[in-house]
C-alpha cells in the first residue's frame, strides 16, 4: 500500500475541550491500473469529523494505491 495524497479541511478553528469522532466512507475504488511500481488500484476514503453536538468541524480525503509490487493485483 502506497499513500498517493490527502487533503484535510476544517470548517472552523477546533475549541479546547472539543471531542471529536470520525466516520469514514470508502468513496470509490478505480478500475485496475498498471504502473510503474505494480499493478493496482487506487481506492479513497472520505473521513467526516463531527464535535460532540454533531457539527460537522472538518472533512479528510484520504486516497492510498494498493498494488501488487511488480506483479498482477
Amino acid at each position: 500500500t502506497l499513500a498517493t495524497n490527502s487533503e484535510l479541511e476544517f470548517e472552523r478553528p477546533l475549541r479546547l475541550g472539543e471531542t471529536l469522532t470520525a466516520n469514514s466512507v470508502l468513496e470509490s475504488v478505480s478500475e485496475r491500473k498498471q504502473t510503474g511500481i505494480g499493478a493496482g488500484y487506487f481506492v479513497t476514503w472520505v473521513y467526516l469529523y463531527r464535535n460532540q453536538e454533531g457539527e460537522l468541524v472538518g472533512r479528510q480525503v484520504f486516497r492510498v494505491f494498493k498494488f501488487n509490487p511488480g506483479g498482477v493485483a
